[in-house]
């Protein structure tokens, strides 16, 4: 059974959850699908805090490819504005393929990991 939420976003297919117990968030991935949205094909990150009894459900942050290939290329190119088109084609490039929520106990600083 899907909750609500996840049914909320049509041009959207979710595919991959990740709870984090210690620091009570959600991750949510999906992949855009409708024909026409501009964004066809791309992956998508959402952010949500459950609270401190993990009986919450707040929306925090959302990314997708095409951010983190920004991202990707200011640190690889060492500049600070990056073309929006270079970065939307190579965002098509790869699909995450894993999403894992890192413990406290390996990092107190990184607290999630996307893999590609």
């Amino acid at each position: 059974m899907m909750p609500q939420w996840l049914k909320m976003v049509k041009e959207r297919r979710t595919t991959g959850l990740t709870i984090d117990q210690q620091r009570h968030v959600l991750y949510a991935v999906s992949e855009f699908t409708e024909p026409d949205y501009k964004l066809k094909g791309l992956d998508q990150v959402d952010v949500f805090d459950l609270g401190v009894l993990g009986n919450e459900f707040q929306a925090r942050l959302s990314f997708n490819s095409v951010d983190l290939m920004k991202k990707v290329a200011q640190f690889r190119y060492r500049k600070q504005q990056v073309d929006y088109a270079n970065a939307h084609e190579g965002a098509r490039e790869f699909k995450l393929a894993k999403v894992e929520a890192i413990p406290f106990s390996e990092s107190s600083q990184i607290n999630l990991l996307l893999v590609t």
